[in-house]
Parts: structure tokens; sequence; C-alpha cells
């Protein structure tokens, strides 16, 4: 008969198909879809995909696809280069640029490149996006690389209203720990999986039917039976059959005209391509070593042979279809093609030709991360060559790359190796650096145990308290640095690196447990003054300026917020001097916002906190993002702007779980936590409670304390007696934190609470922040019943904290009203009532309501309360912003870079304005804009 002609169309489908083109339709209005489609290989994955993205093509889609490649691991972020045409030459500049972050060596480390690698994609793919639907397609995922993974896993969460599907196809097995935890995630937050089972019978018949041009019969049915449904074993197995000679067609059917025995697949396609020749054949098993793609020169390098002698039997590849050309490379047909000649290698002689490979190709000059593949593959425990290639790939690999590089050199190091203890220093850090920070911190714990005092050691102490600053947790920092301090380190530099260290932590931990007076803190400041010292003499800039950052809040803490605030000017302006990214990573900007926010200057910090941020992000840094964040969440949460507290806050959310750090998350959720029971949604407060004390019992006391927000929640549950006695546990609380539960201590135990009262002003006098001193008069004006002491708390906090000014007026209207001064209290009463509706806190309101009817009040005529909740008139001004610039067509980072916010806080933004206007994309948005701005027109 004649030769078998296999059609591309898709057979028994249908149901998976349509799925397909229900995510494409339901994405290309502008919502961002996943789709993941699993199975086996042969069972027709990359068919299906092809076919749903050329559909898409055909409504408009751009189509962008890429492949991860077995031994093409170590070539991070290659099938998203390879899908978005990211090369020097490319004709697009932002290409351009792609391709030139990841072919640079930063100063600022491989960890900062991640951050601006994957947030250069991101920035990208939203671009392409803006201007129309987009289709990023990776397959065969089980071989992506971890950075590939994480890049899809934050295009996945930056791109949600946008028209943006991102596809990818994977076998249940292999799966690495980032594919599985990436499948997870996207799954439950409404991805669509389609698992490809075998084809049913019906469908197995058409296929054989389509390739013969005519009905198979119940024999030849029986004998590709074995396929088990699989497309390409179907295919495989009668092209078997029929290479046999044993197909006849008579009667309009295709029979089997003698008995054959079903091969396995294996052997299947060995047989497929075993009329080539032996020098063909020899040739394309070394080319299975080197991977599905490869490259002729590397074929020939690994014969030992020059490539014109392999002219011949590359020809006869290409013309039997066994391989195919892809610019500037081969490729094997199929995947399973390369599988079955490497796997028909005995072991042995695999890892064998691995070492072979690496060597020719290291010789031949190939990228260290192409050669240390091999090594791993085929090196064996003690081979030096492969260790020192895995090392020196490692050098300028990213992050988890270099990590995979490190443990497989470790892992062929004998345990007396004299690079081990050096290599596991450095795997440590890499650990640290690419998100695994607890597997780097008990790595590095263990070395400090066996590690001699010198270099080595010091940069595992350094690493390791890189990793408790990132987990925030401040009482081990301060007791890994007591133990380290106290048994002696070897340089002056890093001693005063361990006292910056120590006085911070300790600062914080006093702070937070304790609650310290400002003379508490003398020895954190004294120890923070050495290490300026130190740094100084030394002229070691990063050193200073670390020291000025740990001096500088110790001095807040003191009340001393002059001093504060010039400490951290001046460290600013060293690093703004010198503009060295080493130092502008260690985030100066961050202390001076805080120093400005002490001060009052609530828009200037606001400037700073941003700048720092942005310079952060330029140049990689991403690591104190989330508690740039949850700064100006704080900052905004205290002078009443809850809208921009509550993006702030959502975005350090994101950023924490982006890049693998704590810092910031307690006071964000302590915010979003007030604000929710201000607003009376206890259930929301209660959930951003429970989050915060998780966290502090699985890494300790934290910036920022939620003991109040417990007693308030209670409070509002109505457990008078559990509030009680909550109150009677804390016999000390920081300043700011006393406010919101003072008058409830005052009610129920007014003993107790004249004692935090008179404990405060004994602790800080009268402090030179106008928020603290406020405090302590507002509490001692409830305490002595005294309405002009409670007036001057209120005029005292006016400038500094929105919310607090609104309690304290109350309470002086209270005041004044029993001591019959009803006009002035009235007037108090209103500027609390209009403050807690411009906040929309109904829960405050109520009970400032209720406290004016109990006193014989009425509030009057009040303007319109709280905003609206659904509509254009829901948004608040800066969602606004926001909706008209999203409206105009820019993308997140063009929106944040236009407001100067973070893309972060766009999209947290983005995420409120479409809940509050009931639409699902920029589309609908674009569209409601219009008509916003037509009937503003026609009522011009």
């Amino acid at each position: 008969m004649a030769p078998t002609v296999w059609s591309s169309a898709l057979f028994g489908r249908d149901a998976e198909l349509e799925a397909l083109r229900a995510c494409f339709r339901r994405s290309a209005p502008g919502r961002l879809q996943i789709l993941i489609i699993e199975g086996e290989a042969g069972i027709g994955k990359t068919t299906l995909l092809s076919e749903a993205l050329d559909e898409a093509r055909s409504i408009g889609f751009g189509v962008f696809e890429g492949r991860c490649e077995e031994l093409e691991r170590g070539r991070a972020y290659g099938p998203l280069v390879d899908a978005l045409g990211c090369t020097r030459d490319a004709d697009d500049p932002r290409r351009r640029e792609i391709a030139s972050m990841l072919a640079e060596n930063p100063s600022s480390g491989p960890a900062s490149t991640r951050f601006r690698i994957v947030d250069a994609f991101g920035d990208f793919v939203e671009e392409l996006a803006v201007g129309g639907p987009v289709a990023l397609a990776v397959e065969d995922l089980h071989w992506a690389d971890s950075a590939t993974i994480s890049t899809l896993r934050s295009l996945s969460k930056r791109l949600t209203y946008l028209p943006v599907v991102i596809a990818g196809t994977y076998r249940p097995m292999p799966r690495t720990p980032e594919l599985a935890s990436f499948l997870e995630v996207s799954l439950a937050e409404g991805g669509l999986r389609i698992p490809l089972g075998p084809l049913n019978d019906e469908a197995v018949t058409q296929l054989v039917a389509e390739a013969l041009g005519t009905e198979p019969g119940q024999n030849l049915l029986e004998s590709v039976a074995s396929a088990a449904g699989n497309p390409l074993f179907v295919r495989e197995l009668v092209d078997a059959i029929g290479r046999e000679g044993a197909i006849e067609v008579a009667g309009g059917r295709a029979e089997v005209s003698r008995l054959v025995l079903p091969p396995d697949l294996r052997l299947t396609i060995l047989r497929r391509i075993s009329f080539l020749s032996e020098e063909a054949l020899a040739l394309l098993r070394l080319a299975a070593v080197l991977g599905t793609t490869f490259s002729p020169a590397h074929v020939a390098a690994l014969a030992g042979r020059p490539v014109t002698d392999l002219l011949g039997p590359f020809d006869e590849a290409l013309r039997a279809g066994v391989v195919r050309e892809e610019e500037p490379s081969l490729r094997f047909r199929h995947e399973l093609i390369r599988e079955a000649l490497y796997q028909e290698l005995p072991a042995g002689l695999r890892r064998a030709l691995h070492l072979e490979a690496a060597r020719a190709l290291d010789a031949l000059g190939a990228l260290p991360d192409q050669v240390a593949q091999h090594y791993t593959l085929g090196a064996t425990e003690g081979d030096e060559q492969a260790i020192h290639a895995l090392i020196r790939a490692a050098e300028h690999a990213p992050p988890t790359t270099r990590l995979d590089l490190l443990e497989r050199a470790s892992d062929l190091m004998p345990p007396s190796h004299e690079e081990r203890e050096s290599t596991e220093v450095e795997l440590a850090h890499a650990l640290i650096w690419a998100g695994h920070v607890r597997d780097g911190e008990k790595l590095a714990s263990d070395l400090l145990d066996r590690l001699p005092e010198g270099e080595l050691a010091r940069r595992v102490r350094l690493s390791l308290t890189r990793a408790l600053w990132a987990q925030a947790r401040w009482t081990e920092l301060l007791e890994r640095t007591n133990t380290w301090l106290a048994g002696g380190v070897s340089t002056d530099e890093e001693r005063a690196m361990l006292l910056a260290h120590r006085s911070i932590a300790g600062a914080f931990v006093r702070r937070t447990i304790e609650g310290d007076s400002p003379e508490a803190f003398e020895r954190e400041a004294e120890e923070a003054e050495e290490a300026l010292q130190i740094g100084e003499r030394a002229k070691n800039v990063r050193l200073t300026v670390f020291a000025l950052m740990a001096l500088a809040p110790i001095r807040g803490f003191q009340d001393r917020i002059q001093e504060e605030l010039e400490l951290a000017q001046r460290a600013v302006a060293i690093v703004e001097r010198d503009r060295d990214p080493d130092l502008l990573l260690i985030h100066p900007h961050l202390i001076l916002g805080l120093a400005l926010h002490d001060h009052g200057r609530v828009d200037e910090a606001e400037r700073v906190l941003q700048e720092g941020r942005r310079l952060g992000e330029r140049l990689g840094s991403r690591w104190d993002v989330p508690l740039y964040h949850g700064v100006l969440a704080t900052i905004y949460y205290k002078f009443g702007r809850w809208s921009e507290s509550i993006a702030e806050a959502e975005a350090c959310l994101a950023t924490s779980e982006e890049v693998g750090t704590r810092v910031g998350l307690m006071v964000s959720l302590l915010a979003l936590g007030w604000i929710a029971l201000f607003r009376n949604d206890l259930d929301e407060a209660e959930r951003y409670l429970e989050e915060m004390e998780g966290i502090a019992e699985d890494h300790g006391p934290q910036w920022g304390e939620s003991e109040s927000l417990r007693i308030a929640l209670t409070d509002a549950g109505g457990d008078p007696e559990s509030v009680r006695a909550s109150l009677r546990e804390l016999p000390r609380l920081a300043t700011i934190s006393l406010l919101p539960v003072f008058p409830l201590g005052l009610a129920l135990d007014r003993r107790l609470a004249t004692t935090w009262v008179a404990d405060l002003e004994e602790r800080h006098g009268s402090p030179e922040d106008p928020e603290s001193r406020g405090c302590i008069l507002f509490a001692r004006g409830l305490v002595d019943d005294d309405p002009d002491v409670l007036l001057d708390a209120t005029a005292t906090l006016r400038e500094v904290n929105l919310w607090v000014t609104a309690l304290a007026a109350e309470a002086a209207g209270e005041c004044l009203m029993r001591h019959n001064r009803k006009d002035e209290a009235g007037t108090l009463f209103r500027e609390a009532l209009d403050t807690f509706d411009q906040l929309e806190a109904s829960r405050l309101t109520a009970q400032t309501l209720a406290t004016m009817r109990s006193l014989g009040l009425r509030p009057g005529k009040r303007g319109r309360r709280g905003r609206q909740r659904v509509g254009w008139e829901a948004l608040t001004e800066t969602e606004r912003k926001v909706a008209w610039l999203a409206a105009e067509g820019l993308t997140n980072p063009q929106i944040a870079e236009r407001l100067f916010v973070s893309r972060h806080t766009v999209h947290s933004h983005l995420k409120h304005i479409f809940e509050k206007l009931v639409i699902s994309s920029r589309v609908e948005l674009a569209t409601e804009a219009a008509r916003r701005g037509a009937d503003a027109e026609a009522r011009s």
C-alpha cells in the first residue's frame, strides 16, 4: 500500500478544544487566563495547543511560543527569551534591553538581576497586552528552569486585568517543587487544567482511517490497541506494521494480512529509523546526548571529527525527517525520538558521553552553564575538572541556577575536599538569596558549628544575619549577635557591623515587647555610635551608612527626633553623593522617611519613601520593597488616607510573597485590621489579626503590636470580662497602641488606666514628636477628666494623626459637656463625626452618635455620610486618577511613574476600582470612562 500520510487534524478532543476556545474568549475582553495541558509524551498536548493558538490568532491574539529543554535548564529564562524574541539584535528596543540584562553581570549581584529581569518581562508583556490580547505559551514545563517558573508566576499575578492567556504543557513526571507550587497556586486561583487521557476507540479509528484513506479493519485496530490510545504511539505502530508489508486494502477496508506482534514504543521508534545508515544512527545517538536541540558543531566536537565529515549523515537524517532545521541548530522531530536513542545507550555509556560532551564543549568555549549541565549528568565524585567548571558557571548564574550548580559541585566533592567548606558557604548564601531562606539559615548554622574563625566564618555570619533579618526574627538576630560578639570576631569592621545589627534588633525587641522609656535604649544607642565611629575611622562608607541607619531610629525611640532626622539625612546624603549601587541597596531612604514622619512632615516623608523604593526597584533590589509599602501604609492610615493605606498594605503582602521577606508584613496587617474594625467588618479584622498572630508565633515579636487590636475585637464581640482580663495582662503599652483601648481600660479598671498614664509620663516626659506628646495628653486628659488637656491633645494631634485627632475631639466634647461647655462640645463632636464619615469608619461614627444621644446632643445637619459603595462615585480621588490613566491605555508601570507610586500599588487600586465598578477588565473600564467623559461633555 502507499506510504502513510498522517494528518495534523485532531480526533476525539472536541471537549478539550472547546474548553481552550472558551478560555481565549474569556480573556479577549481583558481578563487574565491561565491554562495548563497535562499528559504523557505523545498524547497530543502540542497538537491541541497549536490548534487553539491558531484559532487565537484568528481572533486577534498575538501569540508567543517557547519550549523548555531538558539539557537547557541552566539557561535561565530561555523559553521566555525564545518566545518573546529578546535578543541583542532585535528591532524592538525593549527586547534588546532584556537581552542586555541577561548578558550583564551587575555589581548589585545576581539576586538583584533576577528581580530586574522579572520586572522587565512583566513590563514588556503588559505593554504588549495593552495594545491587544496576548497568548504566551511555554511547552514542556516539566523541564523548565526555576527562573522561568518564577517569572510566569509573577506575570500571572500582575497581569490580572489584561487580555493575557498564559498557557503551558507538561508531563505528570518529572515535576520540580517550583512547578508543583506554580500549578497548585495557579489552579487555586482559577486556572484551567486540561488533563489529556487516551483517545477512545472511535477517535483511534478516525485517526487511522484518515491516515490510510480507508476504514481500518478489526484486526488492524486490535494490533494498535497496545498504543493505549496515545495518538503518537498509534501512528508509530501503524507505520511499523506498514513497513512490515502487513497491511492490505481490500473491499474498502485496511486490514493486517498476517500476524504481527506489536512491539513496545521505544523499539517501534528505533525500528522506525533503523533504515538510516549506521553512521547516521551513531551520529544521532551522540546528538541525543546533547539534547532535543543541538548544534552540528557540538556533535562534531563530541565525535572528534570535523563538521565537513558529517555532512552526509546530517543530510540523511534531515531528508528522513528524523531531525529538522531550527536555525541556528537542528532539532529532533519529536522528543520521543531523542529519548528512544538516548535510552538505548547503557547508563554508564551515557554518563561517559556527557562527561566527554562537557569537556568538548568547554574546549569550544561554550557557555559555562551549558558545559555545567553535562558535568552535572556525567561527572562522578572527585572529578576536579567538573567541580571547578560547576563553580565557575555558578559565579555568574541567576540565583536559582546558581543554587543548582553549587549543590551539584558540593555533591561531587569528597568530604575532605579543600573547597568543600567555601562551596558550602556560597551555597548557604545562594539558598538565602534564591528565596530558600530557612534552608540557607540551617546550612549557615551548621557551618558556623564547624568552621574555624576567619573569612569564611565572617561571610556565614553575614549570610545568617541576612536570613534572620529577611524573616523579621529580631529576637533570634539579637541572640545570635550577642553570641558572636561575646565570642570575639576577626575584624573591627565585622564587629561594627554586628554591633549595628544588634543595636537595631535590640531596639525593635525592647520597643515591641517592653515599650521601654527613652532612657532604656541607651545601650543600643552606644553600640550604634561605636559602630559609626569604627566605620568612619576605617573610611568604610557602607558600614558608616549602615551604622547611621541603626542609630537614627534608636534616637527616634529615645524621643530625640531632631537627631533622628539629622542622622537619616546624613546617611541619604552620603549615598546620593557616592551613587554607589551597593550603598543604595542599604535603603537609607526608609529611615529618612520614618524620621520625616515623626516630625509630621508627611508630604516629604512620602516623597522620600517613594524615591527610595524607585531606586531599589531600578537596581533590582526588591528585598525591602515590602517594607516601603508597609511604612507608607502606616503613614496613610494615620493621616486618614485609608484607601491609599489599603492599597499600600496589599502591595506589601503581594511583594512579600514574591520576594520571600517578612519585614513590613506586621504593620501592613495591623493597618488593614484596624481599618476593617473601624468600618465594622469584624470578620475581616479577625482574619488579619489571625495572620499577625501566626507571624508572631512563627517569627517572634514584630514591629507592629497586635494585642490592642485583639482587645478591641473582643470588646466588639461583647465580652467585657475577657477585655478586663486582657487589659490587666498588659501593664505597659507603647504610646500609640494604647489609644484605641485606653477608654476601655479607663471604663473597666480606672486604677490600671491611671497607672498606665503615670508610666507613660515617667518614661516619655514631654516627647519631641507631636504624635507621642498628643497621645500622652489624650490619656492624661481622660484620667483627670480635664477638658483643657483634651483640647490641647486634639490641637497637638491634628497635624500628625487624623483618626486619633477625631478620637481626642470626641473625648474632649464629652468632657466639655460634663463641664457645662456645650457650645465648644458641639464643635468638637461635629469634627469627630466629619472625620469618621470621611474615613467611612461606620463603627466609630455609631459610637460617637450614641455618645451624643446619651448627652442629649443632636448631631445637626450632616453632609453626605460616606462614599457610595458601587459606581464611579464610589471611587476615591486616587482611584479616579488611576482609572482615567488606565482607560487612556497606560500600563501599570506607566501609571506608577505618572503618579509616583509603585506598580504594585496601582495593581491594588485597579482591583478596588473593578470591584466598585462591577467590571472585570480594562476594556470595560475604558468603556465606562468614555461614557463618563461623554456625560460630562453633554452636561457642559
